[in-house]
């Protein structure tokens, strides 16, 4: 489910109002307010190729669209909505410790080796010990934050309506905050921030990358929040302002000196991580962030169509249209298939290659609205009913 929000001028200050929205197709011809939503097309028989399997599986509570499991090393971190925080073997799905964050959580996890940050439907940051679930700090944000931290380079970030927060990931202390007006209407979802080191002629430097409402995408400076470069991933374009709706989608995917993303209704691209400069670009009215490979990129556009683009200049490789209207999830690519799960709980296989419907797994827990993350050969996904669920294939 797609959630929008509008900004109240007559209000002092920023008034958010959630809108559900049941569908957001592109000519936005209806909203889905008190409607039922469009059934999708039976599914289409699978062809092989894989035969996935259950590795093990845990419950963590209900959760929503903000919470998706982090991977770092050998252990897998969940978070739900009623303040369970707990870390799995991702070998086995030991539960290693499980706590609770003492509040109602909007948004989580965000980890590294040393802490693990979520965040309260009150506004505060609170990063747990990775070792045992402990407190480490506690940092009110001033209002809810809806995407999920990110953690790297020592540093957690975090979108906080408008603005872009830097905290010391060992203390809390705030580092720098980075603002940016908001548009009339935006996604209530905004997507994740990515941090990571990027070379530079000199050595390296580190560089936090923030997609933003109306289709822009910000190279912000570790250090100290300075604006390096901005770009439009997509230009908001419609007579009204939900079809003028561009937010980049989910967190933009970093590696080496590329980073790529994605731009509701708009477009998908990738640019020099350390200029700017476009790479490449594509139209391509995106509904989810984007999975990148060394071959391949992916994205599902707001039909329920899977896109395979090859990595290099983004020409289409292949599209899948066997799930229209089942609102995907932000795809996942893992040895030869590329994952992705939708509204009734399936996770849906597809070569890497051809796009071919390669298996089906049932997880019976509710919308898969989180993407799913890669632990070695494992996909790790949770479900908003709370299900985390280890998927291998033989």
């Amino acid at each position: 489910m797609m959630l929008v929000q509008m900004r109240g001028k007559a209000f002092s200050g920023r008034l958010l109002v959630a809108i559900a929205m049941l569908s957001l197709l592109p000519a936005c011809s209806w909203l889905g307010l008190g409607r039922g939503e469009p059934t999708p097309p039976p599914l289409p028989p699978t062809v092989g190729g894989v035969s996935p399997r259950v590795a093990w599986s845990a419950s963590i509570g209900n959760s929503g669209v903000g919470f998706q499991p982090a991977v770092v090393g050998s252990s897998v971190y969940a978070a739900a909505a009623d303040g369970t925080v707990a870390r799995f073997a991702a070998s086995s799905g030991r539960i290693d410790w499980k706590v609770s964050a003492g509040q109602v959580l909007s948004a989580g996890v965000g980890a590294s080796e040393s802490i693990v940050v979520v965040a309260s439907r009150d506004g505060d940051v609170i990063a747990l010990n990775a070792a045992d679930g402990r407190q480490a700090w506690k940092v009110a944000a001033g209002t809810e934050v809806l995407s999920t931290p990110s953690v790297g380079l020592n540093a957690v970030l975090v979108r906080v309506g408008d603005k872009v927060m830097s905290l010391e990931a060992a203390t809390g202390k705030t580092r720098w905050t980075w603002q940016r007006a908001l548009p009339t209407l935006v996604l209530r979802q905004p997507s994740p921030v990515a941090v990571a080191e990027v070379t530079t002629p000199a050595g390296s430097t580190g560089l936090v990358f923030a997609g933003l409402p109306g289709g822009r995408l910000v190279a912000l400076d570790l250090e100290t929040g300075a604006l390096r470069w901005e770009t439009a991933i997509a230009q908001p374009r419609g007579t009204n302002e939900i079809e003028r709706i561009a937010d980049v989608l989910g967190r933009p995917w970093v590696a080496g000196r590329e980073v790529c993303a994605t731009a509701y209704q708009g477009r998908v691209a990738c640019q020099d991580a350390l200029s700017g400069a476009p790479i490449w670009s594509r139209e391509l009215p995106a509904w989810t962030g984007i999975a990148v490979d060394p071959k391949f990129a992916f994205v599902a556009d707001d039909r329920g169509n899977l896109h395979g683009l090859r990595h290099t200049n983004g020409e289409q490789v292949w599209r899948q249209e066997a799930l229209s209207l089942r609102r995907l999830s932000e795809p996942l690519s893992i040895g030869g298939s590329v994952l992705v799960g939708d509204r009734d709980g399936l996770v849906h296989w597809f070569s890497r290659e051809s796009g071919a419907v390669q298996a089906r797994s049932n997880l019976s827990g509710g919308p898969i609205q989180a993407p799913p993350v890669a632990a070695g050969n494992l996909a790790i996904v949770q479900t908003t009913r709370g299900a985390i669920v280890a998927l291998a294939t033989d």
